[in-house]
């Protein structure tokens, strides 16, 4: 893990850990002219352990003159994981700002439909969290969906407009709730030049992605705990003069993390907004189920409730302590899988792109 939890590298035991259900890249996708070198199971699962570690190792077998095309090439169409592509593209400085393009130009698409297309492209690489990282994302592949004429007659900063609702379509189906036909047409409808292409094109695509969401995997969650809406239970933190520790019943509810005196919502003692915010895990040695909630921005986050009145609090980071690593990694998915979604419906209405 690293960047504050904001990249993680799943693992299984001492191995890597991909989904089973990860797409997988299909021998037409690859250009007959480009003849794939491979790497053994033993660089791959130490590159998707530690990606900037084991960079040069991966791409060895390129040869120490490898252009920046193959080695992009090497990368999209290698066993390189999703999160482990995520930590070197965003979490390093390996790459000139031109690079991404030439990794998502690598596969041949340009005669599949668009939201094919999207299913190629975007699963490739664990969504990035962090607002600016994620838009220059977005733009990548809305460049590379452009210069191959998809959707002709859109521009560039429409197609990314479009590209962009897609992925809340099938974010907010992964949290099991799914937006509506309507919700997704004002999403839609809000770029004049999407709305143009009129109410039964939009719809046609919104039930492409409902009857076949894209399998997205993000940087920041293990795609064994998918996020649970309404998540709830009992976690512990440290209250008092003392710093002792308390049971408090937690929920995420109203786009917010709310912690009560016991399960049946009895006392409201506080909460945290979700929004802009950061989850770190472990965070004390002798706790290894600690996890902290901490503001993305250093400012102060989160309020109590004293004689029914809401009061701001002072402090940028709140710990909590679960009781297994399970429930750190659900509680993970599901605070930063709402916090992620708050970020991406406020990029929807951005107008300039």
């Amino acid at each position: 893990m690293s960047r504050d939890g904001l990249f993680l590298c799943p693992t299984s035991g001492d191995k890597p850990y991909i989904s089973p259900d990860a797409p997988k890249i299909k021998p037409c996708y690859i250009p007959i002219t480009y003849k794939m070198k491979e790497n053994s199971e033993e660089e791959i699962d130490a590159f998707n352990l530690n990606p900037i570690e084991q960079y040069d190792k991966i791409i060895s077998v390129l040869g120490d003159d490898a252009s920046p095309d193959e080695i992009a090439k090497h990368l999209f169409f290698s066993k390189a994981s999703p999160h482990a592509l995520s930590q070197l593209f965003f979490n390093s400085n390996l790459f000139a700002p031109l690079f991404p393009n030439l990794f998502y130009r690598s596969p041949v698409i340009d005669l599949l439909p668009f939201v094919d297309a999207l299913h190629v492209l975007c699963p490739r690489v664990a969504l990035p969290y962090t607002r600016s990282i994620f838009i220059s994302f977005i733009k990548t592949i809305g460049e590379t969906l452009y210069e191959q004429n998809f959707l002709e007659g859109l521009s560039f900063g429409s197609l990314c407009h479009l590209i962009l609702c897609a992925i809340s379509h099938s974010l907010n189906f992964l949290m099991e709730q799914p937006l509506a036909v309507n919700t997704f047409l004002d999403y839609c409808n809000s770029n004049c030049e999407v709305k143009n292409l009129g109410v039964s094109a939009i719809s046609y695509l919104y039930k492409q992605l409902t009857e076949e969401p894209l399998i997205l995997s993000y940087s920041f969650s293990d795609p064994r705990f998918p996020p649970r809406y309404g998540m709830s239970g009992t976690l512990s933190t440290r209250a008092g003069v003392m710093k002792t520790l308390k049971d408090v019943f937690v929920v995420i509810e109203n786009d917010s993390l709310m912690y009560y005196t016991r399960s049946n919502k009895q006392k409201l003692l506080g909460g945290i907004p979700l929004v802009n915010i950061i989850f770190s895990s472990p965070v004390e040695k002798d706790k290894p189920y600690s996890f902290m909630i901490s503001s993305e921005t250093d400012e102060p986050i989160g309020f109590r409730i004293e004689k029914n009145k809401l009061i701001p609090l002072d402090k940028s980071q709140h710990i909590f302590y679960a009781k297994s690593q399970q429930s750190v990694e659900l509680w993970r998915s599901s605070i930063m899988h709402i916090a992620f979604c708050k970020m991406v419906n406020s990029i929807i209405h951005i107008s300039n792109w």
